[in-house]
Formats: structure tokens, C-alpha cells, sequence
């Protein structure tokens, strides 16, 4: 089937305009940021010339992503309220952290079968040891926050993680608990009910606060209240068509590739792209990334190049320093 057909059926089963967007595929995952914004703008500007009030009556959109920055999830949701009458996500495989944060936002949500949303904890970093990685919000929030109420447990308690973390991270932790607040609110104002409101908040963002939790349509629709629906199997089909051209429009290169590359000194270019948005109004946005890995053969000499040799990305990328990192955002039709 071609892809522009696929488009096509899926929007005229759903009356809508059909938009999918993808940052992950094969383990790889390049978050959701600002830079996807403007691309936002450019598709929907486009499309919106097809309407005479400038207002697209429905969007579904296809998303697929493991999160990324919560901020930009929320001004990409609320700039697709603004150029459409109705919104609805559509999430075939997952849709984690601020991927589940855009869905808040949506008037409907369809789950395929064996999808999940995720919880929405944003992380936050340590000043004191910056080789430390990023920190769950949610678990400091509930060691230091929610802690009991006696004062010298607090102060113990404190005294240890301030022993660990820059006290710059309270702060942090605060600040991002109440931001994520704040969005949460905003996106189920209208649609939860207000005797269950903080409770659903509580539940995305304290409760369930390993990142790694699945939410399945189940518990989505029950314990959360949302408007979760599921579609035909003939949409099912089309939504996975649509899906599978968009990762494979993303080129990761693929491991097996690198293992047939014989033992010997060489340079490798990796291409592909960042994150992939398509329309049939609008085309497709891409943000394409290269790299340039050299193997060298001080470091492992019977060993192919693979992703579980760590000692040679290591080097290539710390010591070698042989990476070409250069960005660009090519536009096409599609196909």
C-alpha cells in the first residue's frame, strides 16, 4: 500500500486530518524538545489553508515517543488546540512522560492493543556531582517533601540527602513537581471529574513515580479516568502502516551492520534522522543527525565494532573525538 493511500483511508475513517510523529525506534530514542516546535508550526500553518476559518476540524495525531522535555510537550499540545476543533492522539506502541503529557491535552486518546502511556515524572539534576545522572522528581519529592512529620526525622533525613545532592536540588525538585502540577491541571480540567482531579495527579506523578511503569488503556480508563476507545482492526492496520513508514524513515542504523565490518582501522559515517513528522497536506519534517565514529585498533583488535563494544564508543567519542555532529531540517512530500 502506498503511504499517501494509508494517510488518506485513515482519514477518512476518522474525519480528520492525519499527522504522525515519531522520536523512537529500534531502542533509540531522541527526546522531545523545543526543536520540534517550528515543525509543529510549519505543518499545521500548511494545512490550515484548507479551511476557510484557518480552524482543521480534527487532527489524529500518530505518536510514538519514550518522552522528552515536558515544557515543549505541553506548547506542541496546546498549538494543536489552537489550529483544530477537535484533537485526538492516537498511540499504537507507547507514548512515556511527555509523550503521555500531549495525550493529556487530547479530547480522545485510542490505545492499540498492548500500548501504554507512562508516568510523567520530570528529572532533575545534581549541581554537586554532575557526573551523577538526572534524578527521579517524584522520589526526592516523597524522601525530603513527604517525609514524616517529626521535625528531627526531617532534619536527619535532610542532613543524608544533602550529603549527596547539592541542597540547589530541593529547590529543583519543588519547582518541577509544581510545574508538572500546573500542566497536569491545565490538560484535565474539563475532563476529569474535580472530586477526582487531585487524586489522577497524584497517580501520574507521585504514586506511579517509577518512570519505567506502564499504564495500560485498563488503567488509563479506570483509574484515570480518561477517554481512552479503540479502533477498527482495518484502522489498526492503516495506523501501523503509517507508523512503520515513519520509523523507517528515521535510518537508525541498524547493529548487525556494524558487527560485518571487518577487524581493520576505518571510519564510519552514521546517518538518520532525530525525529520524523508527515502529513499528506504538509509533507514531512525530519531532523537529520551525522556521525563519524573511527575504530581504533589500540583499544580492541579481535572484537567487531557493535554496540557492546563500550571501550570503542568510548574512545571514539571522548578521546578520538572523531564525531561530525551537524544538524539540518530537510522538508519533502511524501511519497
Amino acid at each position: 500500500m502506498e503511504i499517501y493511500d494509508a494517510f488518506k483511508q485513515l482519514g477518512t475513517l476518522r474525519n480528520s486530518v492525519v499527522i504522525v510523529f515519531t522520536t523512537c525506534d529500534k531502542g533509540v530514542h531522541y527526546p522531545i524538545g523545543h526543536e520540534h516546535y517550528p515543525c509543529f508550526v510549519r505543518q499545521l500553518i500548511k494545512i490550515s489553508k484548507h479551511y476557510s476559518n484557518k480552524k482543521i476540524p480534527k487532527i489524529s495525531l500518530i505518536l510514538n515517543t519514550l518522552g522528552g522535555n515536558l515544557p515543549a510537550a505541553r506548547s506542541i499540545a496546546l498549538l494543536i488546540k489552537e489550529f483544530s476543533e477537535k484533537f485526538e492522539v492516537i498511540i499504537p506502541k507507547y507514548a512515556f512522560s511527555a509523550g503521555t503529557l500531549i495525550s493529556l491535552y487530547a479530547d480522545n486518546i485510542i490505545m492499540l492493543e498492548g500500548s501504554a502511556l507512562g508516568p510523567i515524572d520530570p528529572s532533575v539534576s545534581d549541581f554537586k556531582n554532575t557526573e551523577i545522572p538526572e534524578t527521579n522528581a517524584a522520589q526526592l519529592y516523597l524522601d525530603f517533601i513527604e517525609c514524616p512529620i517529626n521535625t528531627e526525622i526531617k532534619a536527619a533525613r535532610f542532613a543524608t540527602i544533602n550529603s549527596h545532592y547539592d541542597s540547589i536540588l530541593l529547590g529543583q525538585t519543588i519547582r518541577a513537581q509544581k510545574q508538572i502540577n500546573n500542566f497536569c491541571q491545565e490538560a484535565l480540567y474539563y475532563k476529569a471529574p474535580s472530586n477526582s482531579l487531585e487524586k489522577i495527579i497524584y497517580f501520574l506523578t507521585i504514586e506511579s513515580s517509577c518512570h519505567h511503569h506502564l499504564i495500560s488503556s485498563f488503567e488509563a480508563k479506570n483509574k484515570m479516568l480518561l477517554n481512552i476507545n479503540s479502533v477498527s482492526e482495518n484502522e489498526t492496520y492503516l495506523i501501523n502502516n503509517i507508523l512503520n513508514y515513519a520509523q523507517d524513515q528515521l535510518h537508525i542504523i541498524d547493529p548487525k551492520a556494524i558487527d560485518s565490518i571487518k577487524y581493520q582501522e576505518c571510519r564510519i559515517l552514521v546517518e538518520g534522522n532525530r525525529f520524523f513528522i508527515a502529513s499528506n497536506d504538509a509533507g514531512a519534517d525530519f531532523l537529520q543527525y551525522h556521525l563519524t565514529f573511527v575504530y581504533n585498533q589500540q583499544f580492541n583488535k579481535e572484537k567487531p565494532l557493535s554496540e557492546n563494544n563500550q571501550k570503542f564508543l568510548k574512545e571514539s567519542y571522548i578521546e578520538d573525538k572523531a564525531i561530525d555532529f551537524s544538524l539540518s531540517l530537510p522538508i519533502r512530500a511524501l511519497k
